[in-house]
């Protein structure tokens, strides 16, 4: 029997929101507005405000600039915003940034990157950078930058710079058919020669990063790389003798597989470096999948500058039987381990991992289409989505050791219905006790954390 549901009215303020206080205080303790004043735009007023209802908007779950009106009707997001702007102001604003201010943005994207994974993770001693594009769909006609890309898709492309954590540290926001390592080698420079003296650094790419500028940007930065090689080039090394010897690795979920190393002559590489390392598996293929040009074996290959008497940063795995019985592979961290061909393969798989960071940028902030005509404007729009996903992925491991996604993180931090009451110029927000009692941990471990930033500054 159904249990009759009668509704009633109140007079209180209320917001689904009450989370968002966490990122405000996050967005103070960051001091993001001081970074700020010399970069936005001067014409027109409240820009950081703009700026601020923006970010906190695509935490909150914004999909495009009309949920900014949505938005500003809920008390708390209003009264933290100052009161928020239009969805037309807010694309004038977006509109109003020159390329030196989105160079800039890009700058401060990285700042923020790299304090927030300091404060998570004060005791590394190495840095993973891995670069990758996605391409993003649109279905207008009209917008800057719209071309066919290599999947015959109508749309524009975007390229991002991620670590082995998953903060974000540069982005571009580029014409559809924009091959996908042009611009990277130098978003990549400006990051290794930002990066900390004390880490030790590290790059993976695919093919399609995989050439003489890149190593010369790697090798400039002081900066260890593996990188895939494409076939064209490893198609001419695997006719040479090599030593093939078997391996307990799969390679495209076969085992009984064989690898083995040679060396890869390139011109032009910096540093008076003549040659490379190529690092090679191989793995029989069934009799029907053989052919005329591919032989017997599929191959694989990773050109890498990291030689075998040194040593990087690789994740340990280990198999554990879960509750059903079923046995899994549990990541336990990384470990400084020798450059082994082995580990120079296990290193450069931990790359897939990027592919989860920009998938939740894509589905998890909507970035997989942009809003604006200008491609400037959706500059813009990516790279304030990018703060607001490393604030997110900031305060995810407060949910998870390991991190957690969007949707988790909202359920769990951001979407906490709350009371709004404002009296005597102070903003009150209160949730029902079990809620506040979380609430109030959370956000003290939070100030705890962020306040090494104002304790460094001082």
């Amino acid at each position: 029997m159904h249990k009759p549901i009668s509704i009633e009215t109140t007079n209180k303020v209320l917001s689904p929101h009450g989370g968002i206080i966490f990122f405000n205080d996050m967005v103070n303790r960051l001091k993001v507005q001081q970074q700020l004043d010399s970069i936005l735009p001067k014409t027109g007023k409240k820009q950081f405000q703009k700026f601020k209802s923006l970010l906190l908007g695509f935490i909150c779950g914004l999909d495009c600039l009309d949920d900014i009106s949505l938005l500003r009707k809920d008390s708390l997001f209003s009264q933290l915003t100052n009161g928020a702007c239009a969805d037309s102001t807010m694309g004038d604003f977006l509109r109003a940034f020159s390329q030196r201010q989105i160079e800039q943005l890009n700058a401060l994207l990285f700042n923020i990157a790299s304090e927030l994974r300091t404060l998570l993770y004060p005791k590394d001693d190495f840095i993973i950078y891995s670069s990758d594009s996605t391409p993003n769909e649109q279905s207008g006609k009209k917008m800057e930058g719209l071309e066919w890309n290599y999947k015959n898709q109508w749309g524009l492309d975007t390229l991002g710079i991620y670590d082995h954590h998953g903060f974000h540290y540069g982005m571009d926001v580029r014409a559809g058919n924009t091959y996908s390592s042009n611009g990277n080698s130098l978003l990549l420079s400006n990051i290794l020669s930002n990066t900390d003296n004390g880490l030790k650094k590290f790059f993976h790419g695919d093919s399609a990063f995989s050439n003489l500028e890149h190593y010369n940007t790697c090798i400039n930065g002081n900066c260890g790389f593996v990188m895939a090689l494409s076939e064209v080039s490893w198609g001419k090394l695997i006719r040479g003798d090599l030593n093939w010897k078997k391996t307990d690795l799969e390679f495209f979920g076969k085992q009984g597989c064989e690898i083995a190393q040679c060396c890869y002559y390139v011109k032009g590489l910096s540093g008076g470096k003549k040659s490379l390392r190529v690092v090679l598996i191989r793995a029989k293929v069934d009799k029907e999948q053989q052919d005329l040009f591919r032989g017997l074996y599929r191959h694989y290959a990773l050109v890498t500058n990291i030689g075998e008497h040194e040593k990087l940063p690789v994740m340990k795995k280990k198999r554990v039987r879960g509750k059903r019985g079923a046995m899994r592979t549990m990541l336990e961290g990384y470990d400084w381990m020798p450059a082994t061909m082995e580990n120079i393969i296990n290193f450069y798989r931990s790359r897939g991992n990027t592919e989860n960071f920009i998938k939740e940028q894509k589905y998890g902030l909507d970035l997989k289409h942009y809003p604006c005509r200008k491609l400037s404007a959706n500059k813009v729009f990516g790279l304030v989505a990018a703060m607001s996903y490393n604030l997110m992925r900031f305060a995810s491991f407060f949910i998870s050791k390991r991190g957690c996604y969007s949707k988790r993180i909202r359920f769990s931090l951001v979407n906490l219905p709350c009371q709004v009451v404002r009296h005597a110029r102070k903003l009150v927000v209160r949730f029902n006790h079990e809620v506040a009692k979380e609430v109030c941990g959370k956000l003290e471990e939070l100030q705890r954390m962020l306040s090494m930033i104002s304790e460094d500054t001082s």
